[in-house]
């Protein structure tokens, strides 16, 4: 099974002392699932348009996007890339390296 991502990722930021959920999430996405049943492999591979941050509010887009936050500047793609999948009976484990990469 292969899933290409081209639908956006959600996400979600708690803040305000854990009083409320900023909801989120990034409208251009690139990369990979694939897992084999039979052979219990798979990888994950993907990439993230960081300045692609949808929080439904321009101004808050604004903010995230800087420096304190997702430093869109130094950081315009975020990647996600798995080292190990493991197969369990009913659920998959990943196991993975982040990187905010420089383009």
């Amino acid at each position: 099974m292969c899933w290409m991502a081209r639908t956006p990722i959600p996400g979600s930021l708690n803040g305000h002392f854990g009083y409320s959920t900023q909801l989120s999430r990034f409208d251009v996405t690139t990369g990979t699932v694939v897992f084999d049943k039979v052979a219990k492999t798979g990888s994950v591979d993907i990439s993230i348009d960081t300045k692609s941050v949808n929080t439904a509010n321009a101004t808050f887009n604004e903010h995230i996007q800087g420096e304190d936050f997702l430093d869109t500047v130094k950081f315009p793609t975020a990647t996600f890339k798995s080292t190990k999948v493991v197969s369990r009976a009913t659920s998959l484990s990943l196991s993975r390296v982040n990187s905010r990469s420089r383009v």
